[in-house]
């Protein structure tokens, strides 16, 4: 009696444990796929990607730190979107956050990264990292952005007007 109490036991245990472990491994799995398939992408740029982030099913972005260049992939429909973007060509970045009031809550709508352009048309080049039309639900979104914003602030050239001359001024 006490052994069949043990086995039940262990099985119940097992079976619960079983669709966690499925979904994890699953989650593993897409994850790699979507690294080999962003590093692809770099590839054919002629990209070596020394820092990259990617997040939902949707969004990737890194950085070819050596070239200046700047990947970034958003995947929606089966329709895959590619922007690269070169940090000689751009005067500051900063995080754009559209935001709502709704019963005394903010609500955030939208979170992009901004590259204000140097002497090119259009003088702003914006990239979507969180829009509640793609995921209801945002977690990491806005402090990816603000750590991006700063890599990106740190790949920038010198701007010799700012009085320190440490740089353009990140916000």
């Amino acid at each position: 009696m006490d052994l069949i109490s043990t086995t039940i036991g262990l099985l119940s245990i097992i079976l619960l444990i079983l669709p966690f472990a499925y979904a994890r491994r699953k989650h593993r799995i897409n994850n790699n796929k979507l690294l080999q398939n962003f590093k692809a992408v770099a590839e054919q740029q002629q990209l070596t990607l020394s820092q990259y982030d990617f997040w939902d099913p949707f969004y990737a972005i890194g950085i070819d730190e050596q070239k200046k260049q700047l990947l970034y992939t958003q995947n929606q429909n089966g329709k895959e979107q590619q922007t690269l973007i070169d940090l000689a060509d751009v005067g500051r970045c900063r995080v754009n956050k559209q935001t709502r009031e709704t019963n005394g809550n903010t609500i955030i709508e939208r979170i992009d990264l901004a590259f204000l352009m140097q002497n090119q048309k259009p003088q702003e080049t914006s990239l979507e990292l969180y829009s509640k039309e793609v995921n209801l639900n945002h977690t990491t979104e806005l402090q990816l952005a603000e750590k991006w914003q700063g890599i990106v602030s740190g790949c920038l050239p010198v701007n010799p007007a700012h009085p320190s001359g440490a740089g353009p001024v990140a916000r």
